[in-house]
Formats: C-alpha cells, sequence, structure tokens
C-alpha cells in the first residue's frame, strides 16, 4: 500500500495500493504511471532531423522536415550511433563506421497546428500566432549492421 500527499487547490489525500511497480510523483505533483509490458525493441539508433530515434525495420517513423526530399524517394542515413544484433548492442564513437539505415519516404505533411499566444498583463498586449511544423515520414526498409 502507497499512500500519497499531493496538494493542488487543497489538500487531497487517497492510497494506492501497487502489486507490479512503484509509480513516481513527477515536479509538478502529478502521479506519473509506471510502464508496463516488454521493453522496447529496436535495430539501430539514429540521427535524423535533429534528433535522434530508435528505428527498428519495418517501422515507420516521423521526423522533422528533410528538405527537397519527395515522396517515394529511397534514402539512407549514414548518422548511426549504435546498432543491435540479437543482444548485444554496437555504439560508434561518434558514429558506427560501415552501418547505415535504408528508409522510403511516404510523406511530406505539416503538423498539428500549436498556437502561440503571448500577453503582457494590464499592458493591452496580445499576440495570437500558430505554427504548424513540417514533417517527414519514412518507412525503415533496411538496418546494415557493422
Amino acid at each position: 500500500m502507497v499512500c500519497v500527499l499531493m496538494r493542488f487547490v487543497s489538500f487531497v489525500w487517497y492510497c494506492t495500493s501497487t502489486a507490479v511497480a512503484e509509480s513516481s510523483i513527477n515536479q509538478i505533483g502529478f502521479t506519473t504511471p509506471p510502464s508496463t509490458g516488454a521493453a522496447p525493441s529496436w535495430d539501430a539508433i539514429i540521427e535524423v532531423g535533429g534528433s535522434q530515434q530508435f528505428v527498428s525495420e519495418g517501422r515507420y517513423y516521423e521526423c522533422h522536415s528533410l528538405k527537397g526530399v519527395e515522396p517515394g524517394t529511397k534514402i539512407a542515413f549514414e548518422r548511426v550511433l549504435g546498432t543491435k544484433a540479437g543482444d548485444t548492442p554496437t555504439w560508434g564513437h561518434p558514429y558506427v563506421k560501415g552501418a547505415r539505415v535504408e528508409a522510403t519516404v511516404l510523406e511530406n505533411y505539416d503538423d498539428k497546428k500549436v498556437i502561440v499566444f503571448k500577453y503582457r498583463p494590464k499592458k493591452h498586449y496580445r499576440k495570437k500566432n500558430g505554427h504548424r511544423q513540417a514533417m517527414t515520414r519514412f518507412l525503415v526498409t533496411k538496418v546494415v549492421k557493422a
């Protein structure tokens, strides 16, 4: 039995019982549920669109827009940070030599709109702006491990 005291507007006291894994309370004060299920499987870690992604063959992923790439184009990601064959990972310093991830671009699209609202209280200053990030969806067809 785990009892947690949380404070929002007033004090709330509640008790929960967990059998498998403990949940945690994050910095804001909300309860974070424990992760359930098996660990995610991956074949490679690539650097694409300004971020790192765990990828595996046969799955599709989204990243920030890859300029000048049309749908149906085959691309290869040479910036592979790590690969995994079986249970043993291979890490690069910074990249794994000879490893690459081949993919096919499925579509270029605009992500959901994010509203940016700026204001200064008591000054009659209000600015509302929207932003839709250009994204690319690609299908990983092959992971070449070094």
